[in-house]
């Protein structure tokens, strides 16, 4: 899925996040981990439309055992290669 073709690659990341996680909750899968190379798990933003996907996440992630992790972007090779081919 290409969330990057209009956005920026935060907004693209936190789109796919939350694609993901709401995939998780409706397959029943409630242990993850979503590992993220950016550092929107801070939740510290002023862009109002990134904001509102990050909440969503959050009040996603309330009900369920899942945790976000920071990885660095060297080892997010494949992620990024997937965002811009």
């Amino acid at each position: 899925m290409a969330f990057a073709a209009k956005d920026s690659n935060n907004k693209a990341e936190a789109k796919a996040a939350k694609y993901g996680i709401q995939w998780c909750a409706q397959n029943g899968l409630t242990n993850c981990l979503i590992e993220l190379d950016s550092m929107i798990k801070n939740r510290g933003t002023n862009n109002l439309k990134l904001k509102t996907i990050i909440e969503d996440i959050v009040q996603i992630m309330n009900n369920l055992n899942c945790s976000i992790e920071h990885c660095f972007r060297e080892a997010n090779q494949v992620a990024d290669g997937l965002a811009h081919p």
